[in-house]
């Protein structure tokens, strides 16, 4: 049996030509694929065959082999870690049937790697050529971002120990001063007023070295029951959020993600009670419930006198929930919710209200009763659902005939171009990676819409393969970046 002649020796240096080292290698394994069956022509079975190979010469051998092995210490010295294990083979007649496989696989990857260098290259060859002034604003863009990931961090430590309290009511303050006020460490202060400082948040004063809160963000940073502007909430959600996003590897390797009661529960349900405060403690009743688009406005009217029976589905902690069952003690008010930590969270907080007319369920032991309701209300969750069409389905069956059911989700459109150049785009998708996707693909098959993923025409197809006949969407000034939507079940 003759075996072919080994190739002539690959690139002596790391200049020589990606090309010329392909060739090589493919040249090789054409001659190892070559002895390979040519060998198994002529042996039968494997044992026969495994026992000829002792009757090809090292010499042999090692000439069809070197040139291959000596691609391969070649890439060993350029650092491609995943061939070193073949580079290190002692390639024995033995082995050679194994090493052709190896040598398929090698060609392949290098094939790949090729094409990667290639296009790499080319951006790199021009970057003689890139303009350096939108250079700069790309990084600056970049550096923007970073300011905001630590400034948000630092938001969330402020927060978390009444900081921005403490200098609300403290005025111009230094970090000795703030020490004491607050027996925190004074040095880590100083870090973090001079970071505040750096950001903008916080005014300093080089004459006294004292640091102090503006009108203005302390209505934004205070706790919501202080300030209706308040945006904390959104800043204690924030490091939950990014630490899910950071460790979600298996979410984009399987399209699994986590439900509301994954990583950094408690943070994120404490976090959505407070960034929607004002809407649930205020701009619900005051303006939605009154709406003329619902029950020709006359809702109000008959939740004060008439004994209703009110559904808030995914009701969360029981914010609005209570409100509404606080303003209208004749009706009665059910909580449905999926998330054991705001259930828990609702149950304390109806206990430390005292009100009789208002209960939460557990929508994974309690169903919803079949013609139960005369009004059915959905705040910011039909996005979240695995299976919106399936909670809507059993809304339907659980509203009475004629009466409302009221959604309010986010505002977004069926164009993605449209989405992301919304003001808050990007801390909305944000948001979504960490919290609303994950939710939405929490159980197998989810639809997985995110928080700009549940547009009108989205919804409207949801509702009418639901069974519900009629809808239509409106909005108020109140609920800034948000859609309200009105069906009946007939």
């Amino acid at each position: 049996m003759n075996l072919p002649k080994g190739r002539m020796s690959l690139l002596q240096s790391p200049n020589d030509s990606w090309d010329s080292l392909l060739s090589a290698v493919t040249s090789a394994t054409d001659d190892i694929l070559s002895f390979v069956l040519s060998t198994a022509k002529l042996v039968g079975d494997q044992s026969t065959y495994l026992a000829s190979l002792n009757l090809v010469s090292a010499d042999q051998l090692s000439a069809t082999v070197a040139p291959v092995h000596e691609a391969l210490m070649l890439l060993k010295d350029h650092s491609y870690d995943f061939l070193i294990p073949l580079a290190d083979l002692q390639l024995y007649p033995a082995t050679v049937f194994g090493f052709a496989a190896g040598v398929i696989l090698a060609n392949s990857r290098l094939q790949k790697i090729h094409r990667t260098r290639k296009k790499i290259s080319v951006a790199l060859s021009s970057e003689s050529e890139l303009d350096h002034r939108k250079l700069d604003q790309c990084a600056m863009t970049l550096q923007s971002s970073l300011k905001g990931l630590y400034t948000a961090a630092n938001v969330y430590v402020g927060d978390k120990f009444d900081l921005y309290k403490e200098l609300t009511l403290s005025g111009p303050i230094t970090a000795s001063e703030l020490a004491k006020r607050t027996g925190l460490n004074q040095r880590f202060l100083l870090e973090w007023l001079l970071q505040g400082a750096s950001s903008g948040i916080l005014a300093y004063s080089s004459r006294n070295n004292t640091f102090s809160l503006t009108e203005e963000y302390s209505a934004l940073l205070l706790d919501p029951k202080h300030s209706k502007h308040s945006m904390i909430g959104y800043f204690q959600m924030g490091p939950a959020l990014v630490n899910r996003i950071a460790n979600m590897e298996e979410c984009f390797e399987t399209g699994m993600g986590l439900s509301y009661d994954g990583v950094g529960t408690e943070d994120i349900t404490k976090g959505i009670e407070r960034a929607h405060f004002n809407i649930t403690h205020s701009v619900i009743c005051d303006y939605l419930l009154g709406n003329k688009h619902i029950s020709n406005g006359k809702l109000i009217e008959k939740l004060s006198q008439e004994n209703l029976v009110v559904a808030d589905v995914g009701c969360g902690t029981a914010s609005a929930l209570i409100e509404m069952a606080r303003r209208f003690p004749k009706s009665v008010f059910h909580g449905f919710e999926l998330s054991r930590e705001a259930i828990e969270v609702a149950n304390r907080n109806i206990a430390l209200s005292r009100l009789k007319n208002v209960q939460v369920y557990d929508v994974t032991k309690t169903g919803m009763p079949p013609s139960a309701y005369d009004f059915v209300f959905c705040y910011d969750v039909v996005h979240d659902c695995s299976h919106p069409k399936l909670l809507l389905k059993q809304v339907k069956d659980a509203v009475k005939p004629g009466a409302p059911f009221v959604i309010v989700d986010i505002e977004c459109y069926d164009d993605m171009a449209k989405n992301i150049s919304h003001p808050s785009a990007a801390i909305r998708y944000g948001i979504s990676l960490g919290a609303c996707l994950q939710s939405g693909c929490s159980e197998p098959g989810g639809l997985g819409l995110g928080t700009m993923g549940l547009h009108p025409s989205k919804l409207f197809s949801l509702l009418k393969e639901s069974g519900f006949s009629t809808y239509e969407m409106f909005q108020i000034p109140q609920l800034k970046g948000q859609n309200c939507y009105v069906t009946t079940r007939m």
